[in-house]
């Protein structure tokens, strides 16, 4: 599902306090770039085990990479947060996720899918600069810092009302 970088309008969560970043579809253009090494040890850090908000069913495979029929899998990032690895459940090669990260500030919240580490890693996608700073500055994933920043954006992003 492609939503233009920076958007209003999410997924799932619709409003002025949300920003969706990373929604990446194939027969869309997205910035790309080398990312610092800093940035992408962060991303590893907030996926090893994100805040979740929802819990999907199903799952959405790369649309950049190429692709086999039947294919089913879930992308996981390795348990010291250093790497992705693709758990294939079927013939794969195209990574897939099924969740949202959540890079909260005091002002706004940041709205990426858990394939954003996949599409900087293998397709050089490069992220709206605002987000990578957000990412950098935001405490650990169910911090009890991450947790205050979070709060105000719940009901936003549990889609009850909009920011």
């Amino acid at each position: 599902m492609h939503i233009p970088d920076l958007s209003m309008n999410g997924y799932v969560a619709t409003g002025s306090a949300l920003r969706a970043v990373g929604w990446l579809e194939q027969g869309h253009t997205f910035k790309t770039g080398r990312s610092s090494a800093a940035f992408t040890k962060a991303l590893h850090a907030h996926l090893t085990h994100p805040f979740g908000v929802w819990d999907f069913m199903g799952s959405h495979q790369c649309s950049l990479c190429p692709t086999d029929e039947g294919v089913h899998g879930r992308l996981q990032v390795s348990a010291d947060g250093q790497s992705y690895v693709l758990q294939q459940l079927s013939k794969a090669t195209a990574p897939c996720g099924n969740g949202e990260l959540y890079i909260p500030t005091k002002e706004l919240c940041y709205v990426a899918p858990v394939l954003i580490l996949h599409y900087v890693e293998a397709h050089n996608y490069s992220p709206p600069q605002e987000f990578s700073a957000a990412l950098l500055m935001c405490p650990p994933q169910h911090s009890t810092e991450y947790l205050e920043l979070i709060e105000p954006f719940l009901q936003y992003l549990r889609g009850k009302i909009s920011a």
